[in-house]
């Protein structure tokens, strides 16, 4: 969060002007720390368990960089401490949300991965009939939890539409009159 401010502020300015806005960066600094942090308190951001991070729960990061960004732009207007530029802040907005996101979905990838790699050494080879919501989110589970022992492969649906594409990382690999063929191929 920090680093967002002061990277946007040298962005904004480069080398030669930076000096000249860090005195009242640092004065701000502790305004602005309390404004995001009680905006991501407020939205609910330290509630979400980054291992499980969706799409909403971006969004709820998204809205809770926006309403810091807006609290502090607020306040640079109403508390007299210094002049900013004031494209800091929207490259702090853009900074920190990425960087945030960035780092939630990094650790994510990353233990799903390891997840991954127990799951192709132990699991038993798996094939989900309908690649449907239900059949998605059962592949989910599979790929992302080693203890439950299925090494998920693809799944097999009569919608000719979904044959060949690819759905919650797992391809349609065919309909139920391919099954045998399926199954002798990937050994289920």
């Amino acid at each position: 969060v920090t680093f967002s401010l002061y990277a946007s502020l040298f962005l904004r300015t480069g080398w030669e002007e930076l000096p000249k806005f860090l005195p009242t960066m640092n004065r701000f600094l502790v305004l602005f720390l309390f404004l995001r942090l009680g905006a991501f308190v407020l939205l609910g951001v330290y509630d979400i368990i980054w291992r499980f991070i969706s799409a909403t729960d971006s969004v709820r990061l998204l809205k809770a960089v926006a309403l810091s960004t807006l609290l502090i732009v607020a306040t640079t207007y109403l508390v007299d401490i210094g002049h900013l530029p004031r494209a800091t802040f929207l490259i702090d907005f853009c900074l920190a949300f990425i960087s945030l996101a960035g780092i939630r979905f990094a650790y994510r990838l990353f233990l799903e991965q390891s997840s991954e790699r127990k799951i192709s050494a132990n699991g038993r080879v798996t094939l989900i009939y309908g690649a449907g919501t239900n059949g998605r989110t059962l592949a989910n589970r599979f790929t992302t939890d080693y203890s439950i022992g299925f090494k998920f492969i693809g799944f097999i649906d009569d919608d000719p539409k979904k044959v060949g594409r690819t759905i919650a990382g797992g391809k349609v690999l065919g309909s139920r009159k391919d099954l045998p063929d399926i199954l002798k191929n990937f050994g289920v």
